[in-house]
């Protein structure tokens, strides 16, 4: 034996030993596909016709019969994703603005093909744009990143595809929009770049893009073509900080359902993705070529061991499983008749020598008394009737005249067919015979087994009697579904005989084995009466089992019905208020370092902050440490072409914003316009506003469930409960923080949504004393549902100031002028301007500046979303 051959034969050997000492090895790192979902409006279209189907044959937009494009891909992918472990998916769709019941398809009948929307709005609007790729929190701005790349994110994607929606707790991909390739592909860069940072695998990974789509670029007029082709080759060279060389980042692209033109143009899109080996798009125009394709894609996208010398799929070792059994690239080489063991299994020349134990063809069989092919027979084959050379062969059952007698498949001597034995003795079944009829064996004259049944008998010959069951119990109609589980019953025929009493009918056993039927449904977790749902029915508002915990004074809903401290425990004497137990004033007085601060007329209450409310005019400004308003500008010195902004003490651009504008006028833009208020002289109850005298709300105590708007009580979606620096949000009719309720603006604009502008509701409308400006309408805050003043509670929690000796209906003084608040000194001589005559100091020493307006106390745990105005 050569040195070669003998090391191909030990090679096995060695590989198993190295395999026992080497070091364990790193976990295969998974390829990431970031899959882009084509949510345009032909997605909506028939699969097979091409025509709108009304819908997209989900829960909420059934449509009209017809199988939609989306509902196929939403099919196919989630079948993808539910069942390949072996990558880390993620999901985004073209982009779209979100919020309740957008969109009534006024004006979107080329973006979309659902019907109804007047009745059914859709909560998705497509855009051309992707302000972010993911920004769920701001339902005015687009956005496409649906679900990332983390562990165990399977249930977020198939949320998404699922056609069942709860908006927003459960959203769901819908065809409405035009076709943004080249910016989705722009947001998949963005996204990947973000992902590759803080990638600890990132050398080793691959990355790749899937594109689905059912048109070409609709959204880029010049030359869409070469924009997309870019959008995809700049993947392919994506910068990361940390690597050397730039990711190349591969897409491939799916061509669904488009005509032949569309499908050039993807193909260019596919050849500069890289991704696959032809360079064409995957055209799919049904469910089955759509499925076939996503295999080819997960077929080049897994990386698989190649015989390289290299790592390809970043496990730690090389080559492991690519070698073949002699320890070389390429196939095991095949075992040739040479005295060599070839395929280095141990074993020389195996399966290669002929049946005579040599290499070369067997030998053919010749009359010569002599077995020549080694088949333990002689002369077979080659002898004459006559006997010459080989005596006649036996008969067999094979249609051909063995014994040369002249007869087919026959006994020796007679015309009766052959036969051979069939069946056993065992149990019910009995030994026959079959008989050879026209060179096939045909049936057996025994008795053969049966399936198994419960009589007593061994029916299937297997020397065992009645080894069945049967299901059984009351879950039995119902499955293994919850707590339920289907029991099993033996057969015990043969003791039923002695003991009838302890069987049913037929000989079954009395007893249910392991079976488990529905009960009540309990708050435990479990699907106690095996419907598919555990608990229903039985969690309280908050979603919780047993009952919702009480309200407390905390600025939080604690018991989830949608409002805040509604009936909070205080201690006696004091009013829960934005989070806070406060203390009434008493006669327009406050005890301790407190102030007396007005929230709507006939309640005022005491706070720490002597500025909590206090309007200084558009000249001064307020501060704590100097207990109330004072001049911010006074030894401001500005840049030229600027000047000092009395309410902030901050030099801004000197124009009409911050200078104003002459009698008659109002500043636009910078620029100074015609004001149409300055002739308009409105009642003292109305304000003006661009021209027309409108009510103001102030004293207006509207019925539960209603709200003051320009002087009518109007329905209000939030019950009437909102007060002072709150608003109602009403996707759920919560009352939520207002944004703007701490901001304050410089001279010529004003808060709107939490930020100061120019073009606000609020800037060119003056209120008539006692009212503020909110969404351009004034009111003095008056709610239609007041909170009470607390009850007694056994522990009153921190120290909250002197306690009164009174009930709680207490006389909380007269409010001054019947005004809600004074506007406070103009020229900071701590005297009022004559416009309104009187005013109060509510503070207990008598110090300091008047001032009613109650800014919101401190809201604790509020979360929700504010809705956009």
């Amino acid at each position: 034996m050569s040195h070669s051959a003998a090391l191909r034969r030990f090679w096995p050997g060695l590989l198993a030993l190295a395999a026992l000492t080497a070091p364990a090895f790193a976990q295969e790192v998974k390829p990431r596909i970031l899959l882009i979902f084509d949510t345009s409006g032909s997605m909506g279209f028939d699969i097979e016709s091409g025509l709108s189907t009304g819908g997209d044959n989900s829960v909420e937009y059934p449509g009209n019969g017809g199988i939609s494009r989306l509902f196929v891909a939403k099919r196919v992918i989630r079948s993808i994703v539910e069942t390949t472990a072996e990558v880390e998916f993620a999901l985004m769709r073209y982009p779209q603005f979100e919020d309740v019941d957008l969109n009534n398809g006024i004006g979107r009948e080329g973006f979309n093909g659902y019907a109804g929307l007047d009745e059914n709005p859709l909560n998705y609007e497509g855009s051309c744009n992707g302000g972010t790729f993911q920004d769920p929190d701001f339902p005015l701005r687009p956005y496409a990143l649906a679900a990332r790349f983390e562990p165990d994110n399977e249930n977020r994607i198939l949320a998404w595809i699922d056609n069942v929606e709860d908006y927003p707790a459960n959203r769901e991909l819908r065809a409405e929009g035009p076709t943004p390739i080249v910016e989705s592909l722009r947001l998949a860069g963005i996204y990947f770049g973000q992902e590759l940072r803080r990638d600890d695998a990132a050398r080793c990974r691959r990355n790749y893009v899937v594109l689905l789509t059912d048109g070409a670029e609709s959204c880029v007029i010049d030359d869409p073509q070469s924009a997309v082709n870019r959008a995809v080759e700049n993947l392919r060279a994506t910068d990361v900080p940390g690597l050397d060389d730039p990711v190349d980042i591969r897409t491939f692209v799916i061509a669904f359902s488009v005509d032949d033109l569309v499908a050039r143009a993807l193909d260019e899109a596919a050849e500069a993705g890289g991704a696959t080996p032809d360079g064409r798009a995957f055209r799919a125009d049904d469910e089955a070529a759509l499925r076939r394709a996503f295999v080819s894609i997960l077929a080049e996208a897994i990386p698989g061991e190649v015989c390289n010398g290299e790592d390809d799929d970043c496990d730690g070792r090389i080559d492991e499983g690519a070698l073949n059994a002699c320890g070389l690239c390429g196939e095991t080489p095949a075992e040739v008749c040479n005295e060599a063991d070839d395929d280095c299994d141990g074993l020389t020349d195996e399966g290669v020598r002929n049946a005579c134990g040599r290499c070369g063809e067997v030998p053919a069989e010749v009359c010569n008394t002599i077995d020549d092919d080694c088949d333990g027979l002689v002369d077979e084959g080659v002898a004459n009737p006559e006997g010459n050379c080989a005596p006649p062969t036996d008969e067999v059952c094979n249609g051909i005249d063995d014994d040369f007698d002249g007869r087919v498949d026959n006994r020796p001597g007679t015309d009766e067919p052959i036969t051979r034995g069939c069946s056993t003795d065992t149990g019910a079944c009995e030994v026959g015979n079959e008989y050879c009829i026209m060179g096939r064996w045909g049936g057996c004259d025994g008795v053969l087994p049966t399936d198994e049944l419960c009589n007593g008998e061994d029916d299937d010959c297997d020397g065992i009697t009645d080894e069945i069951s049967r299901p059984c119990g009351p879950a039995v109609n119902i499955g293994d579904i919850g707590q339920c589980r289907v029991g099993r019953q033996d057969c015990t025929f043969i003791a039923c005989l002695d003991d009838p009493d302890a069987c049913e009918d037929g000989g079954w056993s009395a007893v249910c084995d392991d079976a488990r039927g529905p009960s009540e449904e309990e708050c435990d977790g479990i699907d106690n009466d095996c419907d598919g749902m555990a608990d229903e029915g039985l969690f309280n508002a908050c979603g919780e089992c047993g009952m919702a915990p009480p309200e407390a004074c905390n600025g939080l809903d604690d018991n989830c019905d949608g409002r805040i401290d509604e009936d909070a425990n205080c201690p006696r004497g004091y009013l829960c208020w934005f989070g806070e137990c406060v203390l009434p004033c008493v006669n327009g007085e406050c005890g301790g370092e407190t102030f007396c601060r007005a929230a709507w007329p006939g309640n005022s209450f005491c706070h720490p902050d002597p500025c909590v409310g206090v309007d200084c005019g558009e000249t001064f400004a307020c501060s704590a440490d100097r207990n109330g308003c004072f001049d911010a500008c006074m030894g401001v010195q500005c840049a030229a072409g600027e000047v000092c902004d009395p309410r902030t003490g901050a030099c801004v651009a000197e124009d009409c914003h911050a200078d104003g504008c002459g009698a008659g006028q109002r500043c636009e833009g910078g620029a100074c316009l015609n004001d149409p208020c300055a002739a308009v002289q409105c009642r003292a109850d109305e304000f003006c506003r661009e021209g027309e005298c409108v009510a103001v709300c102030r004293n207006v105590q509207c019925e539960p469930g209603q709200r003051c708007l320009d002087g009518q009580c109007v329905p209000d979606d939030c019950g009437g409960r909102c007060l002072r620096g709150e608003r109602c949000d009403p996707s759920d009719g919560a009352c939520v923080a207002d944004p703007c309720r701490d901001v304050v603006c410089p001279r010529g604009q004003a808060c709107d949504d939490g930020a100061c502008s120019p073009d606000a509701p609020c800037v060119h409308i003056r209120c008539p004393a006692g009212t503020v400006c909110v969404d351009g309408s004034c009111t003095d805050h008056t709610p239609a549902v007041e909170p009470t003043l607390g009850r007694v509670v056994p522990d009153a929690g921190p120290d909250l100031g002197p306690r009164p000796d009174f009930a709680p209906d207490i006389d909380e003084g007269p409010e001054p002028d019947g005004r809600l608040f004074d506007e406070g000194p103009r020229d900071g001589s701590g005297e009022d301007d004559g416009e309104e005559p009187g005013g109060c100091d509510c503070r207990a020493d008598g110090g300091g500046p008047a001032g009613w307006w109650l800014l919101p106390m401190v809201l604790f745990g509020l979360s929700r979303r504010w809705a956009r105005r």
